[in-house]
């Protein structure tokens, strides 16, 4: 058994023109749900779930005419069960190793991650309260519930940093920094400016 079989990160390789499935790893079995002999020589294509097929294959097909030799794209799979698992998906286009190229692709199974994006998502949207999910760098990641005159200041601090954009009211950011720095915080909102800590 080599690294390719012990390696717990899935690996698969198949053929640029065939598009077919050379070779996978236990850690792709797994992942996918599926034995090994279910998946060798199988169009790739046909593993992934049928809303995400052309678009996947239109996405590859560009970077490799852009000559880009590596990518990542999140794909979803579908299990023999019908049940969903996503991937993040890394590929290599291998030219040197082989008669004929092949891509090399390594995969993650990040479906909890996902599903629970996923499930913040419906809350956030279905709440009466302002929700953010702000990362330590001050980048909005999701934002609900938001007033009409703050959306294009939240929707500039997914692309710089709350902390830019809110520079000029230092009591709105007051909880977020607290909150960064794993201390309780709170705030209250103003009809009539930005909230403020307390």
């Amino acid at each position: 058994m080599d690294l390719f079989d012990r390696i717990e990160i899935g690996l698969v390789a198949f053929g640029l023109a065939s598009r077919r499935v050379q070779r996978v790893n236990p850690a792709t079995c797994r992942i996918l749900g599926r034995a090994e002999s279910e998946l060798i020589d199988v169009k790739w294509e046909s593993l992934i779930h049928p809303h995400d097929r052309d678009i996947q294959a239109d996405m590859a097909r560009q970077y490799l005419t852009a000559g880009r030799s590596n990518w990542q794209q999140v794909i979803r799979f579908v299990r023999p069960d019908k049940s969903l698992v996503h991937v993040l998906a890394t590929s290599v286009v291998i030219t040197d190793e082989a008669p004929d190229p092949y891509l090399l692709v390594q995969f993650q199974d990040i479906t909890h991650e996902v599903e629970s994006y996923q499930s913040l998502q419906l809350i956030a949207e279905n709440t009466s309260v302002i929700l953010s999910l702000i990362d330590r760098s001050g980048h909005t990641l999701l934002s609900e519930g938001v007033p009409e005159k703050y959306r294009s200041l939240v929707t500039a601090a997914r692309h710089t940093s709350v902390f830019d954009v809110f520079a000029a009211h230092p009591k709105a950011l007051a909880p977020v920094r607290q909150a960064l720095a794993g201390e309780h915080a709170s705030s209250g909102s103003r009809s009539n400016g930005i909230s403020g800590g307390r």
